[in-house]
């Protein structure tokens, strides 16, 4: 079977006639694999396939293109060759245009231009376009069909070419959109909805079983499955894309790509959102669409209006759109058809241009092998030997437990969490929950523990309480014990907070997948209905998972913040690229070690930082805020929680997410709070649209005097009005089942 398949990719390689080599660039959670073609110097073009494709699918094209070019066609994560991402991770854009950000840094491309089929044409294009937004299909055969195989390339990574283009126009020489319209935005009214199930696609997955994640086939029938999903490829096309689609298991054969990129797409942007993108783009582009492709396929009559939008904003900054005969593959399937018009824009728009300084290559990240002769480069030093795709998951697995393992030895060194907090408040005397009873909560998810402290009767009213931003669940030490005795309150440290596991390596930290820590921990505690008290950032994102799950939350009380606050869709491109360039740089850099204190300069760090803490309250943070390390203590959370939050949304959103809101809703700002700290004067304009919708949906909006941290400095300011509203909403309300946590 393996030799069967040697001998397809020997055949279409010697038949190309050109020199191809393997490339393999190192991230954070593996590599990404790919190709390279033409001469080492040549004008450098990145190709990006589209949904459940590979790097293959330009096999048939790249050879027609001018020979002047690099081209270097990548298999994206989760796709071909390339290591899936980490457990618990999405397959969202920002996550993919981060990809590319990292690919042309291992490459050490200032410019280059790139070439986008279908989803690989919206990566390119914007950071946080969401492309696969809107999987309209006319055909619910089809649809079946994808998700059962897995296999329909459902025009997504032709989004990624604009989205990164309007990230980074001035890195961007060209953009070749075939068979994408770049951007395909999210009806508003349905944006929400389709997050929903991202979600809940993600948590049912991960309760599967290995058997059931990966089917094994033989070579013919996996040839069958691929062509029954896509009826418009062609047999040669088909097992093109089987040379890296596919890897030998015990028993036969399994696909390689990983089932979560089927999942629903959970970051989405709006028409408006996507204009504004498409306005950041500096780079000449043309759209190819076939007539029988993406248009038929796709696009829904209800999305007929935003399409015609993004065409029309093409048209009106004098870009090139051509249509050509065929169907939504036809860069393989026909690429003579197709090369004339992407040659002729090359050449034209690249070419014929001076070519850019390009940065230093070296060694330090990628390999290549010339796959028609079989052997290493001599020019390039070969990495150290990768594990085969069956030994990667083991191996990943074992890594996992020895970072589980030293963080146990961490807390060893540092003594019993009882330990360490009695030392702590005998230093510093003793807060206010030391009175109360409590236990420690500890809720496995894919990447390791949320963490969590519990107070209250077991048969209690479930209370979620989420801390904001850099906190952690000792926010709500001292206002817990004044609340109704009633409640069972369930106080988290958020992922890469307090004593929680930090995300895996390359993940980012945004409010949807908050919102699916908080799904995953109502669904490990078997919480049907609850209340949530909230905090600043845990305030954003308690309101986003009341909107998404209206039916789980019965009350909802956000401390010090408005909840749903927008992002002028004219800041999103730099919003979005500050948050990308930061987690870039720290993984860049080479000195990774955490910075070591005292316990008294970690109160002043952490003072100084937050100076509307009192000295309690910081004592009080840093019993969760700080591991003993060696010569003194490391602050716990994971520096990445300091990068801009890529996920951003317009006012129309944040009016729709708050009509989707069921539950009561009480809203308690300080008066030297949230308003005077935070706000940017761009997002002044919109408070008072947000407070006008707030008292259109009946909620209770009181102020209180204090500061952002009033509810843990001076507790008893906050208590009585949250201790109200529980009992009026909730605890007078007899239509609840009991059960214990």
């Amino acid at each position: 079977m393996l030799q069967a398949l040697k001998g397809v990719r020997h055949l279409h390689s010697s038949a190309m006639k050109q020199t191809v080599s393997e490339l393999s660039i190192p991230v954070p959670w593996g590599e990404i694999r790919g190709k390279v073609w033409g001469p080492d110097h040549g004008r450098p073009v990145l190709c990006l396939h589209g949904w459940a494709d590979n790097c293959g699918t330009f096999n048939a094209l790249i050879p027609l293109l001018p020979k002047e070019c690099r081209y270097v066609a990548v298999d994206l994560s989760g796709h071909g060759l390339s290591s899936h991402r980490h457990p618990g991770v999405f397959y969202s854009f920002p996550e993919y245009v981060m990809d590319v950000h990292r690919i042309i840094d291992a490459l050490h491309w200032s410019h280059f231009s790139i070439i986008g089929h279908s989803m690989g044409g919206n990566v390119a294009g914007m950071v946080s376009d969401s492309v696969m937004a809107c999987y309209y299909f006319h055909s619910t055969h089809i649809y079946r069909l994808c998700r059962e195989y897995f296999a329909v390339p459902c025009g997504i990574w032709s989004l990624l070419c604009p989205q990164f283009s309007a990230l980074y126009p001035e890195m961007v020489d060209s953009v070749v959109l075939l068979d994408s319209y770049g951007f395909l935005p999210t009806d508003q009214k349905e944006m929400f909805k389709v997050m929903r199930q991202g979600m809940d696609d993600m948590l049912q997955f991960e309760k599967q079983s290995e058997e059931k994640k990966r089917r094994v086939y033989t070579y013919e029938n996996a040839v069958e499955r691929l062509s029954a999903a896509n009826p418009a490829l062609s047999e040669r096309s088909v097992r093109i894309l089987l040379e890296r689609g596919l890897v030998q298991v015990e028993g036969g054969m399994v696909f390689t790509r990983d089932f979560r990129i089927n999942l629903k797409n959970i970051v989405r942007i709006s028409l408006e959102q996507s204009l504004a993108l498409q306005s950041e783009i500096k780079a000449p582009i043309l759209v190819v669409l076939a007539e029988d492709g993406f248009g038929k396929l796709f696009v829904g009559q209800d999305n007929k209006k935003s399409t015609s939008a993004i065409l029309q904003g093409y048209r009106d900054r004098k870009h090139t759109l051509v249509t050509v005969p065929g169907d939504h593959h036809i860069h393989l399937n026909d690429p003579e058809v197709v090369a004339p018009l992407v040659s002729d824009f090359l050449q034209t728009k690249v070419l014929t241009q001076p070519a850019r300084p390009a940065g230093e290559q070296t060694s330090k990240i990628y390999y290549f092998m010339d796959l028609s002769l079989g052997k290493m480069s001599t020019e390039q030093q070969a990495l150290p030997e990768k594990p085969n795709r069956g030994e990667h998951k083991q191996l990943y697995q074992e890594d996992k437990e020895v970072t589980l393992d030293r963080g146990r030895d961490v807390f060893r060194a540092s003594g019993s969490y009882g330990e360490m907090r009695a030392l702590l408040q005998t230093l510093h005397g003793a807060t206010a929950m030391a009175e109360e009873v409590c236990s420690d909560l500890s809720v496995p998810v894919p990447w390791g523990h949320i963490r969590g402290r519990i107070w209250g009767p077991d048969h209690g009213r479930p209370v979620l309480c989420l801390h904001g931003w850099a906190d952690n669940c000792g926010a709500f030490n001292t206002l817990i014990p004044l609340l109704p005795k009633e409640c069972r309150y369930v106080a988290l440290d958020l992922p890469g907070h307090g004593l929680s596991s930090h995300r895996p390596p390359g993940d980012f930290y945004f409010y949807p997948a908050y919102v699916a820590d908080i799904r995953r921990v109502a669904d490990a505690l078997q919480l049907r209905k609850f209340s949530i008290i909230s905090h600043s950032m845990g305030a954003e994102i308690a309101a986003l998972f009341s909107a998404l799950y209206p039916e789980m939350v019965d009350a909802l009380v956000l401390l010090d913040s408005y909840a749903f606050l927008p992002t002028d869709s004219k800041e999103l491109s730099k919003v979005m690229r500050k948050g990308m360039d930061e987690i870039f740089q720290f993984e860049n850099k080479t000195d990774d070690k955490k910075r070591v204190y005292t316990y008294e300069k970690a109160v002043e760090r952490l003072s100084a930082a937050n100076p509307t803490l009192t000295e309690q309250s910081a004592h009080i943070l840093l019993e969760r805020g700080l591991v003993q390390v060696e010569g003194g203590f490391a602050f716990s959370r994971d520096l990445r929680v300091n990068f801009k939050n890529i996920w951003c949304i317009s006012s129309e959103q944040s009016l729709e997410m708050q009509s989707m809101v069921q539950a009561s809703v009480l809203l308690v700002l300080a008066e030297k709070g949230i308003n005077r700290i935070f706000f940017q004067p761009t997002q002044r304009k919109f408070i008072s649209t947000l407070l006008h919708g707030l008292q259109d949906q009946n909620y209770t909006v009181v102020t209180v005097p204090g500061d952002h941290h009033v509810h843990l400095n001076e507790p008893e300011v906050v208590a009585p009005i949250v201790s109200d509203f529980l009992r009026n909403k909730v605890l007078s309300q007899s239509n609840y089942r009991r059960h214990k946590l």
